[in-house]
């Protein structure tokens, strides 16, 4: 019988988000609607400001928020002003240049609980790196991909999709969280899928619509180190809402909030043993030793490295070319768990000899 997955809990918007305790991590992402999109909406900045402000109050015990448009000069300093009395440091994403734009993603994070690592800005993409006390790291990514009008802004939104999952390749931390404003409903069918799922990353529980398009576009996605115990969800009035047209009073965005409360798993949740060979046969045994050469350190030089890879594949071919098809299966299987489970155990292992380091040398700065 397999485990069965955990059950998520869900709260209506328009309520008090609970705290998280020093076991869990919460989320909150939100596309609030830059006050130069506002043409032809029904209510202006001065009346959504307030609203925004009232509706932040009920996620300050959240201990990440990701914003999309903020506007510099306009939004982003009255919610980064409120948000810092509410605890909060801000990272916004630095968009330079000829053509610089003013609508810009932003990332908050409760002060009490996490250290800035790193920061790094993309065009539709901020990543932080936010240290909790214990020397692990998490990897936000706030996103707000391009609309999807077409084969280009398909190709669009998988380019800055891509630019950002190739540095989150590069960083070793310990979870990873995907969120915002994807303009995609992350249905079976989108591109995005797969290259979310090549990094271990998958979309939380569905929260139902977010736009007033009445489309789920926003999401939050993460890694396998964090379970979900809790969504954001909305009342049957307030999808209702939806299928007329938003902002109204009491909604400041043309988007609905999604948030969630995760648990941390312990970091020895998934620690793997490198799978022993189903038999100890002669064949067996040969292919083993051949696999296990195959973990070896490779050489520093480049071009060695590329001809010692060369090599050693041929020799692969060579022996499986030589087994009947079964046996070629078998001895195929076998080598990817022990790949799979040798990447597990060097990930976990670089993981937490990093949080050690960060945590000696946040001792020895306090």
């Amino acid at each position: 019988m397999g485990c069965r997955a955990p059950r998520v809990e869900s709260l209506l918007r328009g309520r008090l988000f609970p705290g998280s305790d020093c076991g869990q991590i919460s989320v909150l992402s939100w596309n609030v609607l830059a006050p130069g999109h506002e043409d032809g909406m029904k209510v202006d900045w001065d009346s959504r400001l307030p609203c925004l402000l009232q509706h932040l109050g009920l996620y300050a015990a959240c201990d990440i928020m990701c914003l999309q448009e903020l506007e510099k000069g306009r939004s982003l300093e009255p919610v980064q002003e409120y948000l810092a009395e509410q605890g909060f440091e801000c990272v916004a994403q630095k968009r330079e240049g000829k053509n610089c734009y003013h609508v810009i993603n932003a990332t908050f994070f409760r002060a009490a609980r996490f250290r800035l690592n790193w920061t790094e800005s993309r065009s539709r993409v901020l990543l932080t790196g936010l240290l909790l006390p214990n020397g692990r790291e998490v990897c936000v990514v706030n996103v707000h991909l391009a609309a999807v009008r077409g084969e280009e802004s398909v190709a669009a939104q998988l380019g800055q999709m891509d630019n950002a999952l190739q540095k989150m390749q590069r960083v070793v931390s310990s979870y990873k969280i995907i969120c915002g404003d994807f303009n995609n409903t992350l249905g079976g069918d989108s591109p995005l899928v797969p290259m979310l799922s090549a990094l271990g990353v998958s979309r939380s529980a569905p929260c139902g619509p977010t736009h007033h398009g009445g489309l789920a576009l926003d999401h939050i996605c993460v890694g396998s180190g964090l379970v979900q115990e809790l969504v954001l969800t909305s009342s049957q009035k307030e999808l209702a809402g939806l299928r007329r047209s938003l902002p109204d009073k009491e909604h400041p965005s043309d988007h609905l909030p999604v948030a969630g409360l995760f648990r941390i798993r312990a970091s020895d949740w998934e620690i793997p043993s490198l799978p022993e060979p189903p038999t100890r046969e002669p064949t067996m045994e040969a292919w083993r030793e051949l696999c296990l050469e195959d973990l070896r350190p490779l050489p520093t030089n480049k071009k060695a490295r590329k001809e010692r890879r060369r090599e050693h594949k041929e020799l692969e071919e060579t022996f499986l070319a030589a087994c009947g098809c079964k046996e070629r299966h078998r001895l195929t299987a076998w080598r990817e768990e022990t790949r799979t489970a040798a990447r597990v155990l060097c990930a976990l292992v670089l993981d937490n000899a990093l949080a050690t380091v960060r945590r000696s040398k946040a001792d020895a700065v306090t």
